[in-house]
């Protein structure tokens, strides 16, 4: 299993993809991706450009995204997910817990993906 963290912001996006033994096998940086201050087409770019740069697919996203708590947000970030990533379980980007959790470690421990998923 591969799990992926995201943490979508107006500054930047960040990316960790780890093992089921939460072993960190990819991390990284993107640009902004608040639709709502980017725009869409740059927040799409943004998660674009760090999902192809993934050394592998992941099978469970966990995405928390500034601004994501509106409904036409959630919907917003649910699509472009499941469209880059098709195959995978895609855990918010509206629910509080994943993006709690993900905020609240920075992604700098992989261990966030576990608490977030449980």
């Amino acid at each position: 299993m591969r799990y992926l963290g995201i943490d979508g912001g107006g500054s930047k996006t960040t990316f960790l993809l780890v093992d089921e033994y939460y072993n960190e096998l990819c991390h990284l940086h993107t640009g902004p991706s608040n639709w709502l201050s980017v725009g869409a087409d740059a927040a799409k770019s943004a998660i674009r450009d760090g999902v192809s740069k993934l050394t592998e697919r992941p099978n469970v996203v966990c995405a928390g995204f500034a601004g994501a708590a509106r409904a036409e947000s959630a919907s917003f970030y649910r699509e472009v997910l499941t469209t880059l990533i098709p195959d995978a379980t895609i855990i918010g980007p509206f629910e509080r817990r994943c993006g709690r959790w993900i905020r609240k470690s920075g992604l700098s421990s992989p261990g966030v993906l576990h608490k977030a998923l449980v």
